[in-house]
């Protein structure tokens, strides 16, 4: 047996992990990144906007049909986690995007 003492720098497991954490930080950035091109954009806002709409985020999912309310969540999920992710990476550029929607730009 060794008389080494195992550090994180030398633990192989612990240098997978840190790297596996790095590479997940670099593609949340790129798409943090082709977020914002997108959203600096008229036509990239339009479109974020139709989604966001699409989904149901503005209105109720409430159905009497327990299959269609579940379906009506589901696209409600998608949608706030969208928006989540404008509001994360530019929150201003949410708000002149409800302006333009609402013709006040």
């Amino acid at each position: 047996m060794s008389d080494e003492i195992m550090t994180p720098e030398r633990d192989p497991f612990r240098k997978e992990e840190v790297e596996a954490r790095e590479e997940e930080r670099i593609r949340r950035q790129k798409l943090a990144n082709s977020l914002k091109a997108v959203l600096s954009t008229r036509d990239g806002r339009v479109i974020l906007w139709q989604l966001l709409s699409d989904t149901g985020i503005y209105r109720s999912s409430f159905d009497r049909d327990v299959a269609v309310m579940a379906f009506n969540e589901g696209q409600r999920n998608v949608g706030l986690r969208l928006l989540d992710r404008i509001m994360s990476v530019d929150a201003e550029a949410y708000r002149l995007m409800q302006d333009e929607a609402n013709g006040c730009d």
